[in-house]
């Protein structure tokens, strides 16, 4: 494991830095060890537990696999005074290549035995006609990956003497120079044997290492090589974004687990960093248990009793929800009980919970037909049949495994790749957003239309041979029409709410029974944010947004290209959507910034498929 440490916001350790991925940080390239080894000394896991876990959560951990599991953050590390407190995430440095700017040789591992806070501090010290290169070293920018989830080195000693006239005997890494020609093709050779430059110009093929590589290893900090019993693995660059798909379990929290108090005193003994330690009371009532539940007991202002009291509750599974109705299997289940929960209005709140709603839907249809405003905006306006501001919410994300997608393979490989475990990292996230939902009625009745459905066919067969989109996800009109509304809405609040566009997130309810967007914004602080996203809630303001986004929607900078064209993005997963008027930033989209199409909102007039607003308007 490397020394230096870099730092990723604690989200992030659960998704574009999490277990398998490939981070960049400045002139670092570090990828994070599973969980095996996210332990203190003792072996015990890092990490302070969640004390108040959703159970529909709980249930849906098992059907994924995961048994009676404890949810614990990930490991911080803060530095008080020059002295870091706390514990950090065990990372390696990949790719173990790095090549010289200047004259191209490729060095292995060339931070070992040298004292350096950063890689940037390395030079090339390779030497012609007695001197020296000093060129700046860099990370090679291709790693080799399998379906299977492996992620490797390229094999460049090897690569090197693929040509026939190679010296196949030769086994030196020290002269190994990675340039172009004169035609700007790349090229490797090796310096120590004369092989002639090796052309790399097939190196994206996915048949360029078909009979040459029958072991790598399976992860960059594990030194055992296995055999590849599948499609053999491919290059990649480093940035490519289908090496690493974090599959995260995510939940709102929701009454009834939403109304529990964090402050009772057993929710705080359950995250207190000794209660791993002293939570089986009864089987070690040793001399070390007792000094603990005595520090316990001053830190908390309580008894002894008291302490053992709030243990004896912990055990026996505090709090108590009792059964759910309903199972939970999968996460268009989970979403189901996270709508219903947001269109029931909730009565005597209390300050202390953590899902607060204020309905405006009254307000929303008293606006419309109170307000001067033109026919169109009041036709445009009724499409909105539910208004709800969240004024509070707290989101819990856990972190399930990942895959690496190759073609259509990508087997998921889990925290502790494949061995079972006691616990998952997972994240608390508080913060607010707006609900809103289409009138069910015009919906279904345009959704009915054979050109929609025609349309929808399309993506949905592609999708099918895709790997690129994880989430569970049903391919209808409905389901890409919300999705690319919720885009727009995106788009038109980051320069209307003081939020970046990569903090504002996106949850699409869509099924035969449900239709709603939730945008909502949520952050590791426990106060939450600031209150600029759920002022948009008010019928004035969201009207305003509303009409914006929605004329926005109806043209892109690429038009008519845009609009007309046949496929485009991962796997040709969008249609009408492209960044001059639909994408975000990765973090905000979670099916990948895929199945979307602007036309199912406006159309495309003539004898195409007729868009949402315009089908209402002629209503």
């Amino acid at each position: 494991m490397d020394k230096t440490t870099i730092t990723v916001g604690q989200t992030k350790t659960i998704g574009m830095c999490s277990v398998g991925a490939i981070c960049r940080a400045g002139s670092e390239c570090f990828v994070p060890c599973d969980i095996r080894f996210w332990t203190d000394r003792q072996g015990n896991p890092l990490g302070q537990p969640i004390s108040i876990v959703r159970e529909h959560l709980k249930i849906w951990l098992k059907h994924k696999g995961f048994q009676d599991v404890e949810l614990l953050k990930p490991p911080t590390l803060t530095q008080v005074n020059n002295k870091r407190l706390g514990n950090r995430i065990p990372a390696v440095r990949f790719p173990s290549w790095m090549v010289c700017q200047r004259c191209g040789r490729l060095h292995y591992l060339p931070w070992l035995g040298k004292k350096i806070d950063s890689v940037e501090a390395l030079t090339c010290d390779a030497t012609s006609s007695g001197k020296s290169c000093n060129g700046k070293l860099e990370f090679v920018t291709w790693v080799l990956v399998s379906g299977e989830g492996y992620l490797d080195d390229l094999p460049w000693a090897d690569m090197a003497h693929y040509d026939e006239k190679a010296n196949r005997h030769c086994s030196a890494k020290d002269h190994l120079i990675l340039s172009r020609d004169p035609q700007g093709r790349l090229t490797l050779r090796c310096k120590a044997c004369g092989s002639p430059p090796y052309n790399l110009s097939g190196l994206r093929n996915k048949d360029f290492f078909v009979n040459r590589i029958q072991t790598m290893r399976s992860q960059p900090w594990l030194l055992e090589r296995k055999p590849i019993e599948s499609d053999p693995p491919v290059a990649m660059p480093l940035t490519d974004a289908r090496i690493h798909f974090s599959d995260i379990a995510s939940a709102l929290d929701i009454p009834p687990e939403s109304r529990i108090n964090e402050r009772d005193i057993r929710a705080k003994i359950r995250q207190h960093d000794d209660y791993p330690v002293v939570k089986d009371l009864g089987a070690r009532d040793t001399r070390q248990i007792k000094r603990l539940l005595k520090k316990m007991a001053r830190q908390f202002h309580l008894t002894g009793d008291e302490v053992k009291k709030a243990l004896t509750d912990l055990k026996a599974g505090w709090p108590h929800y009792g059964t759910p109705t309903g199972a939970v299997t999968s996460e268009n289940e989970m979403l189901a009980a996270e709508y219903k929960a947001i269109c029931t209005e909730y009565k005597d709140i209390q300050e202390h919970e953590r899902f607060i709603t204020d309905h405006q839907t009254a307000q929303w249809k008293d606006y419309l037909e109170s307000t001067d405003m033109t026919e169109k905006n009041a036709t445009i306006g009724s499409a909105i049949e539910r208004l709800i501001i969240i004024n509070r919410l707290r989101e819990i994300q856990v972190f399930c495994g990942f895959t690496r997608q190759v073609g259509t393979q990508g087997a998921l490989i889990g925290p502790a790749l494949g061995e079972e475990t006691t616990w998952l990292p997972a994240c608390e996230l508080y913060g607010e957003g707006i609900f809103f939902s289409l009138d069910e009625k015009k919906l279904k009745a345009w959704e009915a239309d054979p050109l929609c459905i025609e349309r929808s066919t399309i993506l949905e067969k592609r999708l099918k041979t895709s790997g690129f989109v994880k989430r569970q996800v049903t391919v209808s009109a409905r389901f890409i029409l919300l999705h690319t509304l919720a885009h727009q809405i995106i788009r038109e609040l980051e320069f209307t709410s003081g939020y970046p566009i990569s903090s504002i997130k996106e949850k699409i309810f869509c099924s035969d029974a449900m239709n709603g967007i939730l945008i909502y914004v949520a952050v590791p602080n426990k106060m939450g944010s600031l209150g600029g996203l759920s002022e948009h809630g008010q019928p004035d303001s969201f009207f305003k947004l509303w009409i914006k986004a929605m004329a926005k929607a109806e043209h892109c900078t690429y038009d008519p290209i845009c609009a007309e064209h046949e496929g485009q993005g991962p796997d040709q997963l969008n249609r009408a959507a492209c960044h001059g008027c639909s994408l975000l930033p990765e973090v905000s989209c979670i099916y990948n910034n895929c199945l979307l199409d602007r036309q199912f909102i406006m159309g495309a007039g003539g004898h195409h498929m007729t868009g949402f607003i315009p089908f209402i308007q002629n209503i």
